[in-house]
């Protein structure tokens, strides 16, 4: 039996009551308070009493599931309240004292197949007719009880039924304390049926290590099993027992043992702290600011930098360092060490110096296990989240923001968000719990993003950042996709306001506390030739906001001046965090190779608290992203491709100029071939921003081949089955037709030529449809060409073309139809519509068409977001950062939009913070290309803040100026060996400083 730590509403005291005491108690209630007309339960509860006189005075043998009828019929009298209540607690009083397990046989439905706990699960749940506030209290800790109790096991239909109703009773109930109690009970049953989850793969681990261990004789490579490393653990005497002894010296079972019992005392000290805060554990000192030591268990009031651990001084720290790198000399990464452990990851165990691949193999050899068989606990687990996704995607008025559909959509993603952030490595790595994540971004978290109800857009977001830290390995279509699609067009939109921009900074300023986040952005999408550059778009969309973008006139009446200012502060300080936590993670990532301080930082032991905050979740989120499963980014790989990249944007480039020069120079760099269907398939890919007018023109000239593109491009598309219209729209969507009539007319003839191909029974020939396609596209411009006043009626249309199919006329309603199509929804670009819809949004001044604006924008985005994840569904393989060096090309493409916009902030800003934050910027960015011997744009940042400072000027000294000559002068002591020819920069500074200003 699963039995994950957990407690319910009501738990066991330290007496318990016998069972025969506890059923006479509620008997004697029932009998006192049951009406007579009731006579079946007064008959019932009278039987009972009777029989549990006759039973021994110890009350040995009383079995509760021989009296649970009577209870079963007072829970059915619902118009009773005090009577229902009476069932209920002591159904309740039952489970929770172990007396009522129900797993006998249902005996209400002998043939059921049921058990008896889903007899009482359905006798509970049917009280949710009653109104009656405490009847619905007693229900919830019921069903609380039932779900998470250890001698209970309920599954399946009951299980649903059970979260179902506390659902309803959470999103029905007019009792704020009983939509609290529901929440709470929800959240309880959720982490106990994702426990159980987690722990029933213990057997699944087992048959891996068995299979994993076999092919490592097979390698010769050595493993221990989960047993025996469970037992080390066990045996391990506490961290504090050893901590004067000589590492050096020290067998290395003993140092496993002693490294191994404080890394698991740390994680439960975690737990523990945030559970009892400053009472501490009893029997223990009580914690310091940080928690307890991790070495000798005293108070903690420092923790180091470097492991991220809690200290209580100088000694512990470096005696946890020590310890630390002799555990990885021997045995590999600490992390992969650590989760080698039961206690840790409930998988199998790994005590070795294993390779990479050794590991791999028997990470794969449990996926495999568990793919095959799915226990009961990974069916609840997989029924209960599906239902929690179907609940949060179901749609909701958005003019109702306290209705009972926000209320259950709002419970539905706390859960999800709950179960994301506990999430534990079976969730994490079974396909089919993935698969359920993608069916949650594509069904759910994609139109709740959008939602203009505030709680609804809040929790999309956090469970998205939650998607990021614990599963970004296996969704990376899906987060390339929301970010382009949803974030970036949020922040961009002219119609979205203040509140919406705002949480999506935060959570940009989130991801960038983590420079993992960024790195494997750059490395994923803007280092992949097939990808949107997603990390050069969102510096270049931060710095724009940071700079005043919403001083435009379209945001003059959604965005005040007071909010302006709070978006660019809180986009600069995501710009600056992120380089902050590049110049950090660089630094931890260049000492783990030579133990120097470099980057200008120093390594102290203590940090306050406010700061340690956002710099311990970063570095969690990067150990979680940083196992040997995951594929790293060779540096020439990435390197290239990124190359490939920019020569494809040349390319491009050179084709919107000049077309004949741009193909000329992408089949020179090997994009094209001389086959005209490399050509078509390039024009096709509508992302990659090629200039639709300049298509249209090639593909319109009368050359070979022109003509031979053309046709291959006609050849690809398939337009069976599809209407004229549709089709026609389908091929006007790669290019912009040509101004010369000839040109049109080759284009439409060979369209026509492959509809009628594709479609042989639509028209009595290829001409008619050729006719057809040139009416729709003179009705397109008379319709919604603004310049046309006396636009064509549907009867001309009809007249029009008449006598148009082999001298016959098509059915009047057919071609009143694709009248209608056309008049409703206009053929056009996308790119047309877009300007189209940008104008519409300056011109619109009242907040109410802003809104219909906005909500008319998100209905688009969802759209799109959709399509775009179907359509790049291609598993692709998520790489890691795990490399100094690619810090360099990520900053080359954010140098110049940072230089920017830190330059023009420092001008024109007087605020100290903005300030401060701009100059922190500047010693990040400097201390970069410093490191990196990025000269040009060392010497750029460098020459920028000197400029600040005055020194060489008449104007007028400012407080920010000081600040400058003092963040120049600190950079010349720390990165003085890296700075080159900027060095006379600070050299000059530090001279001019001494001969006219005193700084103190």
């Amino acid at each position: 039996m699963i039995q994950p730590t957990t407690q319910s509403f009501e738990t066991r005291g330290p007496e318990v009551r016998s069972a025969d005491i506890v059923l006479r108690d509620a008997l004697d209630k029932l009998r006192n308070t049951v009406p007579r007309k009731l006579k079946e339960l007064r008959d019932s509860v009278e039987a009972d009493l009777k029989q549990l006189d006759n039973l021994p005075a110890s009350g040995a043998g009383v079995d509760a599931t021989d009296f649970f009828l009577s209870f079963k019929l007072a829970c059915e009298a619902v118009g009773l309240p005090k009577v229902v209540v009476i069932a209920l607690e002591a159904i309740q009083k039952q489970i929770t004292y172990g007396f009522l397990t129900g797993k006998g046989s249902d005996p209400f439905k002998p043939e059921s197949g049921r058990h008896l706990i889903d007899a009482v699960i359905d006798s509970v749940c049917n009280c949710a007719e009653s109104a009656d506030d405490t009847v619905q209290m007693h229900m919830i800790s019921t069903l609380n009880a039932a779900v998470t109790s250890q001698v209970c096991e309920v599954h399946g239909q009951s299980l649903m039924l059970a979260v179902d109703t506390c659902m309803k009773l959470y999103r029905d109930s007019r009792s704020q304390s009983n939509q609290r109690m529901a929440q709470t009970a929800l959240t309880q049953m959720l982490s106990v049926i994702t426990q159980r989850m987690e722990l029933s793969s213990a057997d699944m681990s087992s048959r891996a290590d068995e299979a994993w261990n076999a092919g490592s004789r097979q390698h010769g490579v050595g493993a221990a099993t989960s047993e025996q490393l469970a037992a080390v653990v066990a045996a391990a005497p506490p961290a504090f027992a050893n901590a004067n002894a000589d590492l050096a010296q020290m067998p290395k079972g003993q140092l496993l043992n002693e490294w191994m019992s404080s890394y698991l005392n740390a994680k439960i000290d975690k737990l523990v702290w945030s559970g009892n805060g400053e009472n501490g554990v009893k029997g223990e000192a009580a914690p310091g600011k940080f928690g307890w030591c991790v070495v000798c268990r005293a108070p903690a009031n420092h923790y180091c930098v470097d492991t991220r651990d809690s200290v209580c001084g100088h000694a512990c720290k470096y005696r946890n360092l020590e310890r630390l790198s002799l555990v990885e000399k021997y045995y590999g990464k600490r992390d992969e060490v650590a989760m080698s452990s039961p206690s840790v990851a409930s998988t199998p165990a790994i005590v070795s110096q294993s390779s990479r691949d050794a590991v791999s193999q028997r990470d794969e050899a449990l996926a495999d296990v568990a793919d095959q068989s799915l226990n009961i606990y990974h069916q609840d687990a997989i029924v209960i989240l599906t239902y929690l996704i179907n609940s949060s995607a179901k749609e909701v008025p958005q003019n109702q923001p306290d209705s009972r559909g926000i209320r259950n959509k709002r419970i539905a993603l706390e859960l999800v968000l709950g179960v994301l952030s506990n999430s534990g490595p079976v969730f994490r790595s079974s396909r089919h719990f993935v698969d359920m994540l993608k069916k949650l971004v594509g069904d759910s978290l994609i139109k709740n993003s959008v939602s203009p109800i505030p709680k609804i857009f809040g929790l999309s977001l956090q469970i998205f950042v939650s998607l990021i830290t614990n599963f970004k390995e296996h969704l990376r279509d899906e987060i390339g996709v929301f970010i382009e699609q949803i974030f970036l067009r949020i922040l961009e939109s002219g119609n979205s306001d203040f509140l919406h921009k705002s949480r999506v900074l935060q959570i940009f300023y989130k991801l960038c506390t983590d420079p993992t986040t960024p790195l494997e952005l750059f490395l994923n999408y803007d280092c992949d030739v097939d990808e949107k550059n997603i990390f050069e778009r969102t510096i270049d969309c931060l710095s724009k906001i940071a700079q005043g973008k919403y001083t435009a006139v379209e945001h003059a009446n959604l965005i005040q001046p007071q909010q302006e200012q709070e978006l660019k502060k809180e986009a600069l300080r995501s710009l600056v965090t992120l380089m902050g936590s590049i110049v950090d993670w660089a630094r931890r990532m260049t000492e783990d190779q030579k133990p120097v301080p470099i980057l200008g930082h120093n390594t102290e032991e203590t940090t306050p608290v406010g700061e340690s905050d956002a710099e311990d979740d970063a570095s969690e989120a990067a150990v979680s992203t940083s196992g040997g499963t995951l594929p790293v980014a060779p540096l020439s790989s990435f390197k290239e491709q990124k190359q490939r990249k920019v020569e494809l944007q040349i390319g491009i480039n050179k084709f919107n100029m000049k077309p004949k020069r741009g193909i000329e120079y992408l089949k020179q760099n090997g994009f094209l071939n001389d086959d005209p269907a490399s050509l078509a398939t390039l024009f096709q890919n509508t992302e990659l921003g090629l200039d639709k007018t300049a298509i249209g023109d090639y593909l319109g000239e009368d050359k070979p081949f022109n003509k031979n593109a053309l046709h291959a491009l006609v050849g690809g598309l398939d337009f069976k089955g599809q209407s004229l219209d549709g089709s026609l729209r389908h091929f006007l969507s790669f290019f912009r037709l040509p101004g010369e009539a000839q040109k049109i007319d080759r284009m439409m003839e060979k369209f026509a030529e492959k509809y009628c191909n594709d479609n042989p029974d639509r028209f009595a020939n290829a001409d008619c449809a050729f006719v057809l396609s040139f009416s729709l596209i003179m009705l397109q411009t008379d319709l919604h060409n603004p310049g046309i006043k006396n636009k064509m009626t549907k009867d001309e249309f009809v007249r029009n073309n008449r006598g148009i199919n082999d001298n016959q006329d098509l059915p009047r309603e057919y071609l009143e139809s694709l009248y209608d199509g056309v008049f409703h929804n206009p053929i056009s670009l996308q790119e047309d519509q877009e300007a189209r819809n940008r104008q519409e949004s300056q011109a619109a001044r009242d907040l109410n068409q802003k809104y219909e604006l906005f909500v008319k924008e998100t209905e688009t985005m969802v759209q799109k977001t959709k399509a775009a994840m179907q359509s790049r569904r291609r598993n692709s393989t998520y790489v890691v950062a795990q490399s100094v060096e690619h810090v360099r090309p990520l900053f080359e493409v954010a140098c110049w939009p940072y230089l920017a916009t830190l330059a023009v902030l420092l001008e024109m800003q007087d605020s100290p913070q903005s300030i401060e934050l701009c100059i922190e910027g500047f010693k990040h960015c400097i201390r970069i290309a410093a490191r990196f011997d990025m000269d040009t744009e060392r010497d750029a940042f460098v020459s920028s803040l000197a400029k600040f400072t005055y020194l060489t000027t008449i104007k007028e000294m400012k407080q920010k100026n000081i600040e400058c000559i003092k963040a120049l002068l600190s950079i010349g002591l720390s990165e003085g060996n890296n700075l080159g020819p900027s060095w006379l920069y600070a050299s000059r500074s530090g001279h001019l400083c001494i001969d006219t200003y005193r700084i103190e």
